[in-house]
């Protein structure tokens, strides 16, 4: 009986594995054709410097990599971008500068 649990959990975490793989590759094809479409000379992985206002490091410039668009609530979007300290910050198209 024990067996049959542990194919099953095996099974199941490799299903949820590929799921994971593929939900990410969508959502990196999707951010890199809005870039595309929009004549934005960024892709998905692309290091960058981010100028913000204000953020727990206090410091204005960060460095990122892009992670994937985000589009809010009143239409505007928002770049999603992932740092060194395994945070995440939203940052304005204007605001984002390629290294």
């Amino acid at each position: 009986m024990e067996n049959i649990k542990e194919e099953i959990i095996s099974c199941f975490i490799k299903e949820l594995d590929n799921a994971r793989k593929d939900y990410d590759n969508r959502i990196k094809n999707l951010t890199n054709k809005f870039f595309n479409d929009n004549h934005i000379p960024l892709q998905v992985g692309d290091k960058v410097i981010c100028n913000v206002r204000k953020n727990i490091y206090g410091k204005s410039h960060i460095n990122a990599i892009i992670y994937r668009i985000v589009i809010d609530r009143d239409k505007t979007p928002r770049i999603m971008c992932s740092t060194d300290k395994n945070t995440y910050i939203y940052c304005n198209i204007e605001e984002i500068k390629k290294i």
